[in-house]
């Protein structure tokens, strides 16, 4: 019963876009080669799994849409906002790419859901810098979802293996914990 009222609870959210975009926290921190930011370097945003942009914001509430790629600053971050799942290249200002990820999700400090599919492969989901969220494995393979803490952050948890597995997540301090 719990396993179907999670998937109940997943399909209200997918079906819904009316929430505000939520804040790209490893942005926020130096985007860095291993010695030294990305300066001037270029974030681009896509739909998983393709090269078909998508859009990102400069403010929480949507009003305004960034660049897309986007340019780090001087200290090699920048701060946007976005919603659901993206594939995020960075390249640096030579047009070199240092970083490609695919199905990076966004989901709020609020409490909202983030519903990971691992279809494709096994996937990192990157918990915000505070609030509570429920992350969820939707998929029925065997391709785990690892749950990465934010930077200075800690949590103790092994990956979602099974479909319908969820975890609410809270952090108290420095430390994430389960409920």
């Amino acid at each position: 019963m719990k396993k179907f009222i999670y998937a109940v609870v997943i399909m209200v959210i997918l079906c819904g876009n009316s929430q505000a975009a939520t804040q790209f926290d490893f942005l926020l921190s130096q985007v860095r080669t291993s010695t030294t930011a990305l300066t001037g370097g270029k974030v681009y945003f896509y739909s998983p799994g393709t090269t078909t942009a998508k859009s990102v914001w400069l403010d929480r509430n949507q009003a305004t849409q960034a660049a897309n790629p986007y340019t780090l600053d001087s200290n090699g971050t920048a701060q946007l906002y976005g919603t659901g799942s993206y594939r995020i290249v960075i390249k640096d200002s030579a047009g070199v790419t240092k970083y490609d990820r695919d199905n990076i999700v966004v989901s709020g400090e609020d409490g909202s859901i983030a519903a990971i599919d691992a279809t494709s492969g096994n996937q990192t989901y990157n918990l915000p810098s505070g609030g509570t969220v429920i992350v969820c494995k939707t998929d029925t393979t065997a391709n785990t979802v690892t749950i990465v803490p934010f930077s200075g952050t800690y949590l103790y948890l092994d990956p979602l293996s099974t479909q319908g597995e969820c975890v609410t997540l809270s952090l108290v301090g420095n430390l994430w914990f389960s409920r």
